[in-house]
């Protein structure tokens, strides 16, 4: 049962509304239902960073100073900034 939708289905739409969309987090039980389940360390923690966007993409690195702004581009496809959003949803080899 996905939290992230009225009928607890999961759709990848309610996964980018979930990334997308701070307020969600405080709507639904989703960490509950997050560390609820037996996954490995590496998901958890990987689901973790990615609900806080704090995994390293090229945005993040350049927030914090490590890269260039010029630099942050996708080095898949060379056009967009490489973002959560670009990565998981919007690269055209994401889904």
């Amino acid at each position: 049962v996905w939290p992230a939708s009225k009928d607890g289905e999961y759709f990848v739409r309610s996964a980018y509304n979930v990334i997308v969309n701070k307020d969600i987090f405080g709507e639904l039980p989703l960490y509950n239902y997050l560390w609820s389940k037996f996954l490995p360390s590496k998901v958890y923690g990987f689901a973790w960073r990615s609900m806080l966007n704090k995994l390293p993409t090229k945005q993040n690195l350049i927030k914090r100073g490590i890269l260039q702004a010029g630099d942050g581009y996708c080095i898949w496809c060379g056009h967009d900034l490489e973002t959560m959003s670009h990565l998981f949803f919007e690269f055209p080899f994401a889904y």
